[in-house]
């Protein structure tokens, strides 16, 4: 018997959705503005698509529906099954969301820990919502031999429809490579239809103790199959994700600036020490920096380029660490406080270390222009030093090399060297 009544219960879970719709609507946006990405926008709009086919998930979980109330009318019939409206706004939480993680994920190259990290409580969160639903409000509930039912909810099925999720966003970042603007919208339809079909993939077996003619015994070995489905299929992503983290094993580093430099001499090459100065780097990153739009149309190499800008803006030092290639080297001026060459993304860390022990640093007015595995980006720096609060303003022009997706090689310019050299000079 439900806690609440059923007309209660759809009005929270309408207001739930719709909540959740506009969240990650205003998110999307954001994506898109400052970032590039308008995959989040993409997967929002095609789990509106998916709703058409939500009988066939509740055919495939055998959920059943009571009949509908006044504020959540039936709006779509499928496989004779009725599907209310306030299921509609709930597509983008639980379709979406993961998706687009696991889309991030690979395309930025996270650590395989914090990819999990981020999923487990989508999750454990998706669970308690379908205890709500089930056991609170009476919205719906699981029929037939159902595996590890608790409370009125299947822990079996909500990681399926998570690792369907992820599939399809794992899907959107591999046939997205070659897409560009309005070819962003043929995955739509895909998305609509696929959630469905990757259910399918995952949850198999507990569709067939489910729906088969099977003993009791065997529905939770049926059960269990569907996890290890799951758990073979999220392994399966995971092997295109970085395993450590590349500062663990930082490779020796051989920059040429002259030891007793500022910041230079308290680095050492150890992972300790490097992700200590990570967070010390986050720190000192002035938070007035800001990227003028570069532009709708870039080619792969400019978008990296463009996204490793903006992580080190926000101060995701280490997610910009891994645009970089291990063997990337930075070139900086002899001249310079911070001369010589930076090898490796411990060297970068070094590097900026350094310069923003020395001053602080906005960047504006920032073009970019692509020719091949190289990325002109030509910008206005104002550097305040730090010990007399002198403020200089220079047009810095830098040459981004890329090797297979990643940045293998920095060279900067300055117009005037001369003046940065006396603005940071004690």
């Amino acid at each position: 018997m439900p806690a609440i009544s059923q007309t209660a219960g759809t009005a929270i879970g309408l207001a739930l959705g719709i909540l959740s719709v506009i969240a990650l609507t205003v998110w999307g946006v954001y994506e898109w503005r400052r970032k590039g990405r308008c995959q989040l926008l993409i997967l929002v709009a095609g789990s509106a698509l998916g709703f058409l086919t939500s009988p066939g998930l509740d055919l495939v979980a055998n959920t059943k529906l009571p009949p509908p109330v006044a504020i959540s009318p039936n709006v779509y019939r499928l496989f004779e099954l009725d599907e209310p409206l306030w299921v509609f706004p709930t597509y983008p939480l639980f379709l979406a969301l993961p998706a687009y993680l696991t889309f991030v994920a690979l395309d930025e190259q996270w650590p395989r820990r914090k990819l999990w990290m981020s999923i487990a409580p989508i999750i454990a969160s998706n669970f308690i919502g379908e205890v709500f639903l089930t056991r609170v409000a009476g919205l719906y509930w699981y029929a037939g031999q159902q595996p590890f039912l608790v409370l009125g909810a299947s822990p079996m099925w909500e990681v399926v429809y998570v690792t369907a999720s992820m599939l399809m966003g794992a899907l959107l970042h591999f046939l997205g490579r070659r897409l560009r603007g309005a070819a962003w919208l043929l995955p739509l339809p895909v998305i609509g239809s696929g959630f469905m079909g990757f259910m399918v993939v995952a949850g198999w077996p507990g569709m067939v103790a489910v729906h088969g003619e099977v003993s009791q015994p065997m529905v939770p070995v049926l059960g269990l199959a569907s996890l290890a489905c799951c758990a073979a299929i999220l392994y399966m992503i995971s092997l295109h994700l970085r395993g450590p983290d590349p500062l663990r094993a930082p490779t020796a580093t051989a920059h040429t600036a002259e030891p007793g430099r500022t910041g230079l001499n308290r680095f050492d090459s150890s992972a300790g020490h490097a992700r200590h100065d990570i967070h010390t780097l986050r720190r000192q990153m002035p938070v007035d920096r800001r990227l003028e739009p570069i532009g709708r149309t870039m080619g792969r190499n400019t978008k990296t380029l463009q996204r490793f800008l903006a992580l080190i803006e926000s101060g995701a030092i280490e997610e910009a660490l891994r645009l970089m290639d291990p063997k990337v080297v930075i070139h900086e001026a002899e001249s310079l406080p911070y001369s010589g060459d930076f090898q490796g993304p411990e060297g970068f860390v070094r590097l900026a270390e350094t310069v923003f022990g020395l001053a602080t640093l906005s960047l504006s007015d920032v073009r970019l222009l692509e020719d091949g595995d190289t990325v002109i980006s030509r910008s206005k720096a104002t550097f305040t030093a730090r010990a007399t609060g002198r403020v200089l303003e220079t047009e810095v022009v830098e040459l981004y090399t890329f090797h297979n997706g990643r940045i293998i090689d920095i060279d900067a310019f300055y117009k005037d060297t001369r003046a940065v050299v006396e603005l940071l000079s004690p």
